[in-house]
């Protein structure tokens, strides 16, 4: 709330005004779409799995089949369709900090700080795909490093990049799970948003021509 008042004293009233009127019209669209054409090359098995639900109102595809990582490294990117709420499939992402221990970054929802996750975890959706950056090695592991130091504990915030700078510089006040995972990118100079809109989503990170799909087993 705080910051949304600095914003308003900064830049005015009717800035904001216009700004939350935008993001009403970008939900509404979003609600109107239930699988967007990206989203497509997930899903090869479209009956294989279960549905629940968080909050009552977020659903998750599990699947009894689990899925095999066999070829995992730090700085991994981990994007799943298998999340939604009412028509809207907006996915999830985390980032691999220890690949050899199994842990993830993540921002999960409303009410909750990013935190450090399993690995293991992602084997109940039906549909992932690992992204990986292309840079060294070395590079990878010092973005890995460097997240798993520095963004664990930022409050959920589903608006980030709407209404404030997308970019946190180090002012870490909120964030969302596709967020979480660019900052710790863009810390080191790689926007791996795929459209550069002001707001990214797990889906932008299939778009992006920094990134390559890494197959995994079967």
């Amino acid at each position: 709330m705080e910051r949304i008042k600095e914003i308003i004293k900064r830049k005015g009233f009717y800035f904001v005004k216009k700004y939350l009127i935008w993001i009403g019209i970008m939900i509404a669209i979003f609600l109107l779409i239930q699988r967007p054409e990206y989203w497509e090359s997930f899903r090869e098995d479209k009956n294989n799995y279960n549905t629940i639900t968080f909050y009552g109102i977020i659903k998750e595809e599990n699947t009894p089949k689990k899925q095999l990582f066999t070829n995992i490294e730090n700085g991994d990117i981990l994007v799943t369709d298998s999340t939604y709420c009412f028509c809207y499939r907006h996915g999830h992402a985390g980032l691999v900090v220890d690949a050899k221990q199994g842990i993830t970054l993540e921002a999960y929802g409303i009410g909750t700080k990013s935190e450090y996750a399993k690995l293991s975890e992602w084997q109940r959706y039906p549909h992932v795909k690992v992204l990986r950056l292309q840079a060294p090695k070395e590079l990878r592991n010092k973005i890995a490093k460097e997240a798993k130091r520095s963004l664990v504990g930022i409050p959920y915030r589903l608006s980030s990049g709407m209404i404030d700078d997308k970019d946190m510089k180090g002012e870490y006040w909120g964030t969302q799970c596709a967020h979480l995972v660019w900052t710790a990118f863009k810390k080191y100079g790689y926007d791996i948003d795929g459209d550069g809109g002001w707001l990214v989503t797990p889906a932008d990170f299939m778009k992006s021509e920094l990134l390559v799909v890494v197959p995994q087993g079967e």
